[in-house]
Protein backbone atom coordinates (compact mmCIF):
# COMPACT_ATOMS: atom_id res chain seq x y z
CA UNK A 1 0.00 0.00 0.00
CA UNK A 2 2.73 2.21 0.80
CA UNK A 3 4.66 1.65 -1.91
CA UNK A 4 1.27 2.21 -4.39
CA UNK A 5 1.16 5.80 -2.68
CA UNK A 6 4.76 6.56 -3.49
CA UNK A 7 3.95 5.45 -7.23
CA UNK A 8 1.06 7.44 -7.64
CA UNK A 9 3.17 10.43 -5.93
CA UNK A 10 6.16 10.34 -8.25
CA UNK A 11 3.47 9.87 -10.90
CA UNK A 12 1.87 12.72 -9.56
CA UNK A 13 5.21 15.12 -9.78
CA UNK A 14 7.05 13.32 -12.88
CA UNK A 15 7.35 16.87 -14.90
CA UNK A 16 8.91 18.68 -11.26
CA UNK A 17 10.94 15.78 -11.41
CA UNK A 18 12.26 16.03 -14.57
CA UNK A 19 12.80 19.65 -14.28
CA UNK A 20 15.07 18.84 -11.29
CA UNK A 21 16.87 16.18 -13.22
CA UNK A 22 16.91 18.58 -16.38
CA UNK A 23 18.73 21.42 -14.34
CA UNK A 24 21.12 19.39 -12.12
CA UNK A 25 22.28 17.79 -15.98
CA UNK A 26 22.23 20.90 -17.10
CA UNK A 27 24.79 22.26 -14.83
CA UNK A 28 26.67 19.35 -14.26
CA UNK A 29 27.39 19.20 -18.15
CA UNK A 30 28.33 23.30 -18.12
CA UNK A 31 30.63 22.86 -15.31
CA UNK A 32 32.51 20.16 -16.96
CA UNK A 33 33.21 22.02 -20.43
CA UNK A 34 34.47 25.37 -18.28
CA UNK A 35 38.55 24.76 -18.71
CA UNK A 36 40.06 22.88 -15.92
CA UNK A 37 42.92 25.12 -16.11
CA UNK A 38 43.83 28.49 -15.47
CA UNK A 39 46.55 30.47 -18.20
CA UNK A 40 49.49 31.66 -16.93
CA UNK A 41 49.52 35.23 -18.44
CA UNK A 42 53.34 36.24 -17.87
CA UNK A 43 55.87 35.62 -20.55
CA UNK A 44 60.11 35.05 -19.24
CA UNK A 45 63.18 33.81 -20.45
CA UNK A 46 66.21 33.90 -18.38
CA UNK A 47 68.61 36.72 -18.54
CA UNK A 48 65.60 38.98 -19.70
CA UNK A 49 63.76 41.68 -17.51
CA UNK A 50 61.13 40.98 -15.70
CA UNK A 51 58.45 43.56 -17.31
CA UNK A 52 55.29 43.43 -14.96
CA UNK A 53 54.45 43.99 -11.40
CA UNK A 54 55.87 42.62 -8.32
CA UNK A 55 55.12 39.39 -8.43
CA UNK A 56 54.22 37.65 -4.92
CA UNK A 57 53.58 33.89 -4.41
CA UNK A 58 49.48 33.49 -4.66
CA UNK A 59 49.64 30.33 -2.46
CA UNK A 60 52.86 27.93 -0.97
CA UNK A 61 53.66 25.86 -4.12
CA UNK A 62 57.22 23.59 -4.20
CA UNK A 63 59.82 24.48 -6.45
CA UNK A 64 60.19 21.20 -9.67
CA UNK A 65 63.39 20.56 -10.60
CA UNK A 66 63.73 20.41 -14.22
CA UNK A 67 63.85 17.38 -16.40
CA UNK A 68 67.78 16.98 -17.03
CA UNK A 69 68.33 17.24 -13.24
CA UNK A 70 65.71 14.49 -12.78
CA UNK A 71 67.34 12.33 -15.67
CA UNK A 72 70.95 13.35 -14.22
CA UNK A 73 69.70 12.08 -10.53
CA UNK A 74 67.97 8.91 -11.86
CA UNK A 75 71.55 7.94 -14.13
CA UNK A 76 73.31 8.71 -10.75
CA UNK A 77 71.11 6.12 -8.90
CA UNK A 78 71.17 4.02 -11.18
CA UNK A 79 75.40 3.60 -11.71
CA UNK A 80 76.09 4.11 -7.57
CA UNK A 81 72.97 1.42 -6.42
CA UNK A 82 74.60 -0.87 -4.61
CA UNK A 83 74.58 -4.45 -6.34
CA UNK A 84 73.23 -7.41 -4.53
CA UNK A 85 75.45 -10.84 -4.55
CA UNK A 86 74.52 -14.32 -3.16
CA UNK A 87 77.49 -15.53 -1.64
CA UNK A 88 77.10 -19.93 -1.76
CA UNK A 89 79.20 -21.19 0.58
CA UNK A 90 78.90 -24.64 -0.22
CA UNK A 91 81.30 -23.78 -3.14
CA UNK A 92 84.52 -23.73 -1.35
CA UNK A 93 83.34 -27.08 0.31
CA UNK A 94 83.18 -28.77 -3.20
CA UNK A 95 86.42 -26.98 -4.47
CA UNK A 96 88.23 -28.54 -1.25
CA UNK A 97 86.90 -32.07 -1.77
CA UNK A 98 87.87 -31.49 -5.37
CA UNK A 99 91.35 -29.99 -4.82
CA UNK A 100 92.21 -32.76 -2.42
CA UNK A 101 91.27 -35.27 -4.79
CA UNK A 102 93.63 -33.84 -7.48
CA UNK A 103 96.48 -33.46 -5.50
CA UNK A 104 96.61 -36.69 -3.98
CA UNK A 105 100.23 -37.40 -5.83
CA UNK A 106 101.94 -34.28 -4.61
CA UNK A 107 103.42 -34.32 -1.01
CA UNK A 108 101.49 -33.70 1.79
CA UNK A 109 103.41 -30.83 2.74
CA UNK A 110 101.95 -29.15 -1.14
CA UNK A 111 98.83 -30.53 -0.65
CA UNK A 112 98.35 -28.90 2.66
CA UNK A 113 99.73 -24.98 1.58
CA UNK A 114 97.37 -25.77 -1.49
CA UNK A 115 94.26 -25.69 0.80
CA UNK A 116 95.16 -23.01 2.92
CA UNK A 117 95.45 -20.71 0.05
CA UNK A 118 92.18 -22.04 -1.75
CA UNK A 119 90.60 -21.43 2.01
CA UNK A 120 92.65 -17.65 1.65
CA UNK A 121 90.41 -17.04 -1.68
CA UNK A 122 87.70 -17.82 -0.40
CA UNK A 123 87.54 -15.62 2.86
CA UNK A 124 87.92 -13.10 0.20
CA UNK A 125 84.84 -14.23 -2.13
CA UNK A 126 85.67 -14.75 -5.89
CA UNK A 127 83.05 -12.80 -8.44
CA UNK A 128 81.27 -15.01 -11.70
CA UNK A 129 82.12 -12.67 -14.11
CA UNK A 130 80.05 -14.42 -16.65
CA UNK A 131 76.79 -13.82 -14.99
CA UNK A 132 77.51 -9.57 -14.47
CA UNK A 133 80.54 -7.64 -15.04
CA UNK A 134 82.60 -6.36 -12.16
CA UNK A 135 81.28 -3.71 -9.64
CA UNK A 136 83.75 -0.54 -10.51
CA UNK A 137 86.39 0.43 -7.64
CA UNK A 138 85.10 1.70 -4.35
CA UNK A 139 81.49 -0.03 -4.97
CA UNK A 140 79.72 -0.89 -2.69
CA UNK A 141 77.92 -4.02 -2.90
CA UNK A 142 75.39 -6.12 -0.29
CA UNK A 143 76.12 -9.63 0.63
CA UNK A 144 73.86 -12.19 1.09
CA UNK A 145 74.26 -15.37 2.52
CA UNK A 146 72.20 -17.60 4.38
CA UNK A 147 69.17 -15.36 4.79
CA UNK A 148 71.42 -12.70 6.23
CA UNK A 149 72.77 -8.95 4.73
CA UNK A 150 75.43 -7.88 5.19
CA UNK A 151 77.52 -5.03 3.40
CA UNK A 152 80.79 -4.84 1.54
CA UNK A 153 83.16 -2.86 -0.92
CA UNK A 154 84.85 -4.56 -4.19
CA UNK A 155 88.08 -4.11 -3.13
CA UNK A 156 87.18 -6.85 -0.47
CA UNK A 157 86.61 -9.72 -3.05
CA UNK A 158 88.66 -10.84 -6.03
CA UNK A 159 87.84 -11.91 -9.53
CA UNK A 160 89.29 -14.74 -11.56
CA UNK A 161 92.21 -12.53 -12.80
CA UNK A 162 92.91 -11.09 -9.10
CA UNK A 163 92.65 -15.04 -7.58
CA UNK A 164 95.42 -16.00 -10.22
CA UNK A 165 98.11 -13.06 -8.78
CA UNK A 166 96.88 -13.93 -5.19
CA UNK A 167 97.61 -17.75 -5.46
CA UNK A 168 101.19 -16.77 -7.65
CA UNK A 169 101.93 -14.78 -4.70
CA UNK A 170 100.99 -17.16 -2.12
CA UNK A 171 103.43 -19.37 -3.64
CA UNK A 172 106.25 -17.24 -4.15
CA UNK A 173 106.07 -16.44 -0.54
CA UNK A 174 106.10 -20.08 0.58
CA UNK A 175 108.93 -20.73 -2.15
CA UNK A 176 106.79 -22.62 -4.25
CA UNK A 177 106.57 -20.42 -7.61
CA UNK A 178 108.48 -22.72 -9.84
CA UNK A 179 105.86 -25.93 -8.87
CA UNK A 180 103.46 -25.39 -11.65
CA UNK A 181 101.23 -28.27 -10.68
CA UNK A 182 100.99 -26.92 -7.54
CA UNK A 183 99.54 -23.42 -9.33
CA UNK A 184 97.67 -24.69 -12.26
CA UNK A 185 95.62 -27.47 -9.84
CA UNK A 186 94.83 -25.10 -7.66
CA UNK A 187 93.71 -22.27 -10.63
CA UNK A 188 91.47 -25.15 -12.05
CA UNK A 189 89.21 -26.04 -9.30
CA UNK A 190 89.11 -22.42 -7.68
CA UNK A 191 85.18 -21.53 -8.64
CA UNK A 192 83.29 -18.20 -8.23
CA UNK A 193 80.80 -18.41 -4.94
CA UNK A 194 79.57 -14.24 -5.66
CA UNK A 195 76.70 -14.54 -7.79
CA UNK A 196 75.04 -11.97 -9.45
CA UNK A 197 71.50 -10.99 -8.02
CA UNK A 198 69.62 -8.99 -11.27
CA UNK A 199 66.54 -9.28 -9.42
CA UNK A 200 67.11 -7.95 -5.91
CA UNK A 201 69.32 -5.26 -7.61
CA UNK A 202 66.73 -4.01 -9.50
CA UNK A 203 64.04 -3.97 -6.63
CA UNK A 204 66.58 -2.20 -4.86
CA UNK A 205 67.43 0.47 -7.55
CA UNK A 206 63.29 0.93 -8.20
CA UNK A 207 62.94 1.57 -4.64
CA UNK A 208 65.70 4.10 -4.45
CA UNK A 209 64.11 5.89 -8.07
CA UNK A 210 60.70 6.20 -6.41
CA UNK A 211 62.23 7.84 -3.36
CA UNK A 212 63.62 10.45 -5.82
CA UNK A 213 61.97 13.53 -5.10
CA UNK A 214 61.11 16.09 -7.63
CA UNK A 215 60.62 18.68 -5.58
CA UNK A 216 63.94 20.59 -4.94
CA UNK A 217 62.17 23.31 -2.71
CA UNK A 218 59.17 25.26 -2.05
CA UNK A 219 58.45 29.01 -2.18
CA UNK A 220 55.84 30.27 0.51
CA UNK A 221 52.68 32.22 0.27
CA UNK A 222 53.34 36.12 0.07
CA UNK A 223 57.20 35.59 -0.98
CA UNK A 224 58.43 37.73 -3.24
CA UNK A 225 59.41 35.83 -6.52
CA UNK A 226 60.76 38.66 -8.48
CA UNK A 227 60.67 42.72 -8.79
CA UNK A 228 59.75 44.49 -11.70
CA UNK A 229 62.76 45.14 -13.59
CA UNK A 230 64.68 42.36 -12.50
CA UNK A 231 67.03 40.34 -14.59
CA UNK A 232 65.38 36.60 -14.81
CA UNK A 233 67.71 34.28 -13.25
CA UNK A 234 67.98 30.84 -12.80
CA UNK A 235 66.49 30.78 -9.39
CA UNK A 236 63.52 33.23 -10.41
CA UNK A 237 63.57 31.10 -13.87
CA UNK A 238 62.43 27.91 -11.75
CA UNK A 239 60.51 29.29 -8.98
CA UNK A 240 57.99 30.75 -12.02
CA UNK A 241 58.39 27.77 -14.44
CA UNK A 242 56.90 25.61 -10.97
CA UNK A 243 54.14 28.66 -10.70
CA UNK A 244 53.16 28.30 -14.10
CA UNK A 245 52.92 24.43 -14.26
CA UNK A 246 51.08 24.25 -10.87
CA UNK A 247 48.89 27.01 -12.55
CA UNK A 248 48.34 25.22 -15.34
CA UNK A 249 47.55 21.97 -14.26
CA UNK A 250 50.65 20.36 -15.21
CA UNK A 251 51.53 19.42 -11.74
CA UNK A 252 49.00 18.66 -9.01
CA UNK A 253 50.00 20.17 -5.87
CA UNK A 254 47.60 19.62 -2.68
CA UNK A 255 45.74 23.13 -1.63
CA UNK A 256 47.63 24.91 -4.77
CA UNK A 257 44.19 25.81 -6.07
CA UNK A 258 41.58 24.55 -3.92
CA UNK A 259 38.05 23.24 -4.78
CA UNK A 260 38.58 24.25 -8.50
CA UNK A 261 35.73 22.33 -9.70
CA UNK A 262 33.66 22.78 -6.54
CA UNK A 263 34.06 26.64 -7.51
CA UNK A 264 33.09 26.25 -11.06
CA UNK A 265 29.80 24.02 -9.91
CA UNK A 266 28.90 26.55 -7.49
CA UNK A 267 29.31 29.65 -10.27
CA UNK A 268 27.05 28.10 -12.33
CA UNK A 269 24.69 26.80 -9.79
CA UNK A 270 24.48 30.27 -9.21
CA UNK A 271 23.44 31.58 -13.25
CA UNK A 272 21.10 28.88 -13.34
CA UNK A 273 19.61 29.39 -10.20
CA UNK A 274 19.52 33.27 -11.34
CA UNK A 275 17.67 31.84 -14.63
CA UNK A 276 15.27 29.30 -12.42
CA UNK A 277 14.65 32.34 -10.19
CA UNK A 278 14.26 35.17 -13.44
CA UNK A 279 11.17 32.19 -14.71
CA UNK A 280 9.60 31.81 -11.78
CA UNK A 281 8.97 35.32 -11.11
CA UNK A 282 8.11 36.56 -14.94
CA UNK A 283 7.87 33.48 -17.10
CA UNK A 284 6.19 30.52 -15.32
CA UNK A 285 4.53 29.26 -18.36
CA UNK A 286 8.30 28.45 -19.24
CA UNK A 287 9.18 26.75 -16.60
CA UNK A 288 5.97 24.71 -15.65
CA UNK A 289 6.19 23.52 -19.79
CA UNK A 290 8.41 20.83 -20.34
CA UNK A 291 9.63 21.12 -23.84
CA UNK A 292 9.88 24.78 -23.52
CA UNK A 293 12.14 24.52 -20.61
CA UNK A 294 14.27 21.26 -22.63
CA UNK A 295 14.68 23.59 -25.28
CA UNK A 296 16.06 26.44 -23.01
CA UNK A 297 18.08 24.00 -21.35
CA UNK A 298 19.72 22.24 -24.33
Amino acid sequence: MNLRKIFISISNKHDFYYRVVLVSISILIITSFLPQQVRFKYNYKTGQPWNYEDLRAPFAFPVFKSNAELDAERTKYNQDAPLFYKMDSTVQYAVMAMLKSQLVNLPKEEVDLAMKVVASVYDFGVFDEKKHSLPVEGQTINLVQGGALSQSDRSMHLSMEQVQDFVRKELSDKGKAANKDLYNGMLAAIRPNLAFDGELTSAYTRDLLRSLSPVRGEVQEGTIIIRRGQLVGEREFYQLESLRKVFQGEATVEAALPWLYLGYLLLVFTAIAVLVTFLWILRRDILFDSRKITLLFC
